[in-house]
C-alpha cells in the first residue's frame, strides 16, 4: 500500500485545502456583496430619516436625492412634492398674516384719538396685532 497511499493522502490534503480556500473566497465575496446591498438600503433610509429630522427642526428648504443605483427612488420625488405642498401652504398663510397685519396697521392709524380713549376693544385689536407679528417672525 505504501507510495500510492502516500499520494492518495497527499491528493486529498490537497483538495481539502482547496476547498477550505474557495470556501473562505466565497464567504468574502458574500460579505463584501452584502455590505454593498445594505448600503443600497440603509443609505436611503438613513438619509431620508435625516430629511424628516431637517423639517421637524423647520429646514423644509432642501430637496432630496439619491444616489442614482440606490433602492427606494420612488420615494424622492414623494418627498419632494410632499415638502413643495407644505412650502406653498405656509408661503399663503404667510401672505394672509402679511395682509391682516396691514390691515390691522392702517386701521389703527385711521382711529381718531379721541375715539382711541373710549374705544373698548382697542386693546384686544393691538394683542391680536402683536400675536400676528410673533405667528409672522415664527
Amino acid at each position: 500500500m505504501g507510495p500510492g497511499l502516500a499520494t492518495l493522502e497527499r491528493t486529498r490534503q490537497d483538495i481539502f485545502t482547496l476547498l477550505l480556500l474557495m470556501q473562505a473566497v466565497l464567504l468574502g465575496v458574500a460579505f463584501f456583496i452584502s455590505i454593498f446591498m445594505s448600503h443600497k438600503i440603509a443609505g436611503p433610509i438613513y438619509k431620508l430619516r435625516k430629511f424628516f429630522l431637517e423639517a421637524k427642526a423647520g429646514n423644509i428648504e432642501q430637496e432630496l436625492r439619491f444616489r442614482k443605483k440606490d433602492y427606494f427612488m420612488e420615494l424622492v420625488p414623494a418627498y419632494n412634492e410632499m415638502m413643495e405642498s407644505i412650502r406653498n401652504r405656509l408661503g399663503r398663510k404667510q401672505q394672509g398674516i402679511d395682509v391682516a397685519i396691514q390691515n390691522l396697521e392702517k386701521a389703527l392709524k385711521q382711529v381718531n384719538p379721541e375715539i382711541r380713549r373710549e374705544f373698548k376693544g382697542l386693546k384686544e385689536i393691538e394683542d391680536t396685532l402683536v400675536q400676528l407679528k410673533e405667528a409672522q417672525n415664527s
